[in-house]
């Protein structure tokens, strides 16, 4: 097979990962991302930079959310919310994101060391392994699916 043909067959096998997230609507998760992306597009909204403050949290009396938890997820849906995504669009976009980048940082990893049919089979166990599925669709940790591209990534620096 060429390898050009190798990425297009691992994006093939890493649709059914996410397609459940094209629907309408958000399914349910544990963490409350929806509501802080909410919250973090309203603070850049109001010219705040960097977002400190999480207003309608704490019962409406406001929380000082992003001094104490991640803003790096944040800034990633607030790309697609500049896009003029909504807030359920932005976050499924952003966990969409973090399964096919931590595909495709899988697949440079091991292709290096098992060649492109190598890495490929790497990647699909890599997205598919059950802690992934349970980070992204039970408890929704956006931070935590957006760091599993990072792992592939940090071995294959070393």
């Amino acid at each position: 097979m060429k390898n050009w043909a190798w990425p297009g067959l691992l994006l093939l096998f890493l649709v059914p990962a996410f397609s459940l997230m094209l629907r309408p609507g958000i399914y349910t998760m544990h963490d409350p991302h929806v509501f802080r992306i909410q919250q973090f597009d309203n603070c850049i909204k109001d010219g705040v930079f960097p977002c400190r403050w999480a207003a309608d949290s704490g019962k409406g009396y406001g929380e000082p959310m992003f001094n104490f938890y991640a803003q790096f997820p944040y800034w990633i849906t607030q790309v697609f919310r500049t896009l003029n995504f909504s807030v359920l669009d932005s976050t499924k976009l952003a966990f969409i994101f973090s399964i096919l980048a931590s595909g495709i940082s899988m697949y440079l990893l091991a292709r290096r060391h098992w060649g492109p049919g190598g890495g490929l089979v790497s990647a699909v166990f890599y997205v598919y392994a059950p802690y992934r599925a349970v980070d992204v669709w039970v408890r929704g940790a956006l931070p935590e699916a957006l760091a599993f591209v990072l792992y592939p990534l940090i071995i294959l620096q070393l």
